[in-house]
């Protein structure tokens, strides 16, 4: 398994001055036992990497896929070097995994759920899109706004691509896990 890590930052509660306030994103996704949104969508958790494209160094850490940038990178050291921030939320990522990820211990990190990312990695199809049609209900999503079950996550998928068409309903499958400490405030 390949793990790629990222810095994103924080939404919950505390992002009520940041123009995408908390609770309205709870009304329209009506998701009122969410705590926090850990996601990968670039638009509730920015990436808070700041690389240097035009040094050859920084394109050894850089993930590219299928020719998109991922916001991925291949350390956690270059992570950390490139965030400013101090408060985030620092990931260990895995794309497609080929095992249940809900029971592999990563020292330091808690496993957070599974999110679905679309193919350009900036749109979360799980966290984003409301009017795809799936079987996905309210209570597929656990306190982060993933989904905890690596079978759930698949059979989602799945459906977003089989019962739509358009945008954001080809994606990946990605295993999150959170830092315990660091980023935490």
């Amino acid at each position: 398994m390949t793990f790629w890590y990222t810095a994103r930052a924080t939404f919950d509660k505390r992002n009520q001055e940041k123009g995408k306030t908390w609770d309205s994103y709870i009304a329209w996704y009506a998701l009122p036992h969410l705590k926090e949104m850990i996601s990968l969508d670039t638009l509730l958790n920015p990436l808070l990497v700041e690389p240097d494209y035009k040094n050859p160094n920084d394109w050894n850490f850089i993930v590219s896929y299928d020719r998109w940038l991922t916001g991925f990178f291949t350390t956690i050291d270059y992570v950390l070097k490139r965030t400013e921030q101090t408060t985030f939320n620092l990931l260990a990522v895995v794309q497609e995994p080929e095992e249940r990820c809900e029971t592999i211990t990563l020292d330091d990190f808690e496993f957070v759920g599974y999110d679905i990312l679309d193919k350009s990695y900036d749109i979360s199809s799980l966290n984003n899109c409301t009017g795809l049609n799936s079987s996905l209900e309210q209570a597929d999503f656990n306190q982060s706004g993933l989904i905890s079950y690596y079978e759930r996550a698949f059979t989602i998928r799945k459906e977003f691509l089989e019962q739509n068409k358009g945008e954001h309903t080809d994606c990946y499958v990605i295993a999150i896990w959170r830092h315990k400490t660091i980023g935490r405030g």
